[in-house]
């Protein structure tokens, strides 16, 4: 526990700082999500892996998957903004695609959320140090 508090220390955190890292975590886990999900929209890897080595599932599972798309397109007809445009069938594998990825990345994402947590909220509290720095000298100045 005292390795930890040092090493929070010496990156200028303090244990108040846990919160706004949180925060900035789940923040950067949503980013992810979405981006990891429309770049799968947009580049379909597994309609591209599938043309390039001609596999073709099973058909129980082709059925099975034609009637989970069609529960997809009732559930997207119903919504508004970017899903309403999206097609429902791309949408749901671009999903799945993106669950996998993620989860198969996941020990590289989950120290880089950690990192990237860390910095950011102590380079916010440097400049808000440095603001309130800045405006105490402006107030010393106007008397």
């Amino acid at each position: 526990m005292e390795r930890l508090k040092a090493k929070l220390g010496a990156a200028g955190l303090e244990p108040c700082d846990l919160v706004p890292a949180l925060v900035v975590h789940e923040a950067l886990g949503l980013v992810m999500a979405a981006g990891f999900w429309a770049s799968c929209y947009a580049l379909q890897p597994s309609k591209r892996l599938s043309a390039a080595t001609n596999l073709r599932p099973p058909s129980p599972l082709a059925a099975s998957w034609a009637r989970s798309l069609e529960t997809a397109r009732a559930r997207l007809r119903s919504r508004r903004g970017l899903l309403a445009r999206a097609d429902p069938a791309r949408a749901t594998v671009g999903l799945a695609e993106s669950l996998v990825l993620r989860a198969s990345i996941k020990p590289a994402t989950f120290v880089f959320k950690i990192w990237a947590s860390a910095t950011i909220v102590s380079g916010a509290k440097r400049v808000l140090a440095a603001n309130k720095r800045v405006l105490a000298t402006d107030k010393r100045m106007e008397r």
